[in-house]
């Protein structure tokens, strides 16, 4: 692979060189972070396929579209004159850019203002390497992939480039998905005219929310756009929804609030020397009650460790530049009620799954050079629950009876105990939580779930999980559910 090399306009034209495009980064390409690596990407590319470009450098300024899109005529022709008297004095007669309001800006507004260049879209130049056999694309990591696309309307509607994105994208051997409302009919991600800048109008929903829940019910694996305020935008979306599911109570009946409440009290109450933000924890919802205010937490509600395991355990850990000293994974206890017991082996697949678990947490120890912990899978749920049939649970059976959950449930933390034993880890080790607490606290011998329909444990649990000194946390009021039998940490731990 070639090594990158990016020049500006001025030193290719001093050394007598033309560059056959100039790439036109864009504010969001020079200063956005998820941007700025869409700009080195695509620069890899026109590097491997051999394309002589340059850059404006720090003579490139903001194209106006900032500007216009909020009615201040005057600031962009300032902008746009400055720009065309660098374009023209180089003699430039092609543009690539990966913004479309870039683009658009460039291509239907420079002309009336003395600025006329053939100005196309990084998707455009990328099919085009592809038609001329420039480069060529493999599906690699998306291969398989359910991918939908958010249609730009800079590029869409305002200038009809629908095909050449898809046509990219299908080049990665992946399922293309279309939102109902896609191409001409595509909605606005509501960054358009200027509105990326500015709090949007009180409304019932954000515009942003509703064109992400467009894509979402695609079921896709991968929502694809190409402009970087439309990534922020659909990415903003996403959080939201994620954080709606986080902390709805529709879905198994903890109390989140409470949850959350003493998630909130206790960051405010550890002392500050105590805080440590080279240590994480992850898991599935889990993992969002073994809340500690020294540590990362980053909960990933409703993904199986199968599914984990698919997309690969790095992908999850957020800051990838971080030394973390530690790294908890919390995944499993999913697997137990929705995969594992529909395979005609269970404990087979049980310690196929476990075997992969164990390869990738021993390959991100080695690569980070940190020590990760595999906890133990938490109870299954009541041995007599009536899970409601609505939200999560109303098309996610749970498969297997309770007692064959359980078994699986202590076959996984066995057989894993068993490999990192026989294979002598020092840096990987698998956690029993629950630790002495069956004899330690008399108080904690019942009500080990929350609810009736609850997958987690009670609150009266968390703060004292693998033997944590919650010294600094507050006082959570505990009341068991009267509507019940109390069910005893026996039935779950011998």
């Amino acid at each position: 692979m070639k090594k990158i090399e990016i020049h500006t306009f001025s030193e290719l034209i001093a050394q007598g060189k033309t560059p056959e495009i100039l790439f036109w980064v864009g504010c969001a390409g020079s200063f956005d972070e998820r941007a700025k690596k869409i700009t080195k990407a695509f620069a890899n590319i026109l590097t491997q396929a051999n394309v002589s470009f340059a850059v404006l450098g720090s003579e490139e300024g903001c194209t106006g579209d900032p500007a216009k899109r909020a009615g201040n005529e005057f600031l962009f022709q300032m902008q746009a004159l400055t720009n065309i008297e660098v374009l023209n004095g180089y003699n430039i007669k092609k543009i690539v850019t990966t913004c479309p309001h870039c683009f658009n800006t460039l291509k239907n507004e420079y002309p009336e203002l003395g600025g006329n260049y053939d100005v196309i879209h990084h998707t455009q130049f990328i099919k085009s390497l592809l038609n001329d056999g420039r480069i060529t694309i493999k599906g690699g990591s998306f291969k398989g992939k359910r991918i939908t696309f958010h249609d730009p309307c800079y590029l869409g509607r305002a200038n009809n480039v629908y095909e050449a994105p898809r046509d990219v994208l299908k080049k990665l051997d992946i399922e293309l998905s279309e939102m109902k409302s896609c191409k001409q009919k595509g909605l606005c991600c509501g960054a358009g005219g200027a509105q990326m800048f500015k709090e949007a109008e009180k409304w019932n929903k954000e515009i942003f929310v509703e064109r992400t829940e467009d894509a979402l019910e695609t079921h896709p694996d991968i929502i694809a756009t190409g402009c970087p305020f439309c990534n922020t935008m659909i990415s903003d979306g996403v959080k939201a929804k994620e954080k709606e599911k986080s902390w709805n109570p529709e879905w198994d009946g903890i109390d989140w609030d409470n949850h959350k409440r003493m998630c909130e009290t206790a960051e405010t109450v550890m002392p500050n020397d105590l805080i440590s933000y080279d240590k994480l924890a992850i898991g599935d919802s889990h993992a969002i009650c073994m809340y500690r205010p020294q540590w990362q937490n980053l909960s990933v509600p409703f993904k199986t460790l199968h599914g984990a395991l698919k997309e690969g355990l790095e992908s999850f850990i957020q800051n990838k530049d971080v030394a973390y000293s530690n790294i908890e994974f919390y995944f499993g206890n999913i697997d137990v009620r929705h995969h594992l017991c529909r395979q005609d082996d269970p404990y087979k697949a049980t310690e196929e799954l476990v075997d992969e678990y164990l390869r990738q947490a021993i390959e991100i120890s080695v690569k980070r050079n940190c020590k990760v912990s595999l906890y133990e899978l938490l109870p299954i749920e009541n041995e007599s629950r009536s899970i409601p049939k609505t939200g999560w649970y109303k098309n996610t059976p749970f498969y297997g009876s309770w007692d064959e959950r359980n078994k699986i449930r202590k076959h996984f933390k066995t057989y894993l105990k068993q490999q990192i034993e026989e294979a002598n880890l020092y840096n990987v080790e698998v956690y029993e939580w629950v630790g002495g607490l069956i004899n330690s606290s008399s108080e904690l011998n019942f009500d080990c779930m929350e609810k009736p329909q609850s997958v987690h444990l009670s609150r009266k649990w968390y703060p004292h999980w693998q033997g944590y000194e919650w010294s600094h946390a507050p006082h959570i009021d505990y009341e068991p559910y009267p509507e019940r039998e109390s069910t005893t940490l026996e039935s779950f731990f011998t």
